[in-house]
């Protein structure tokens, strides 16, 4: 059903759910620059300014969405991997990530003997989801947004939000592998 548009959402409808890797972490950046957890790995000077300017990027948009609504990182990396690799990589967004759920679907789903990644999302996302809204009378507005660099999460959303009354869902799908 369509959502009659007139004035805007507000925190309490909005939900954004946000990828990690490649949304909101230069993860194939980092890769290509060689760069990985282990102690050795060490970023140059030019290296440690580029992941400062994208975490603070991050930082501005992951505040900006906590102004407007609930917001959620919905990761396919294993247990801690957001956690480690913002404080290797942009150790400044840290203490805004304190202040944000994160979940491994993978941690969450595999052990569930759920061995795709885009299920994970979906399961991920569902919960999510109707967590967010549950104890809403159907006539509640809902507005959902996903951000991510996968199909996976654009699919996901679209399966979870189908049929769902009063659903707004909108998806941003940043480039897969970026340069």
């Amino acid at each position: 059903p369509d959502v009659v548009m007139g004035e805007a959402f507000s925190a309490e409808e909005t939900l954004f759910i946000f990828d990690w890797d490649d949304t909101l972490l230069p993860t194939t950046w980092v890769q290509r620059q060689g760069l990985s957890l282990d102690a050795g790995s060490v970023p140059t000077d030019e290296q440690r300014g580029q992941l400062q300017r994208a975490a603070e990027c991050s930082r501005r948009t992951l505040q900006g969405a906590m102004q407007r609504g609930r917001v959620v990182i919905v990761t396919n990396g294993g247990q801690g991997w957001v956690e480690l690799s913002c404080s290797k990589f942009m150790p400044s967004l840290a203490p805004v990530l304190v202040e944000v759920q994160i979940v491994s679907a993978r941690a969450t789903y595999e052990p569930q003997g759920i061995a795709c990644p885009f299920e994970w999302k979906v399961h991920a996302f569902k919960k999510e989801i109707y967590g967010f809204y549950s104890g809403s009378g159907a006539d509640v507005r809902r507005n959902v947004l996903s951000l991510g660099d996968s199909m996976h999460e654009h699919l996901a959303l679209a399966s979870v939000t189908q049929g769902m009354s009063n659903c707004r869902a909108k998806s941003l799908k940043f480039a897969t592998f970026p340069e």
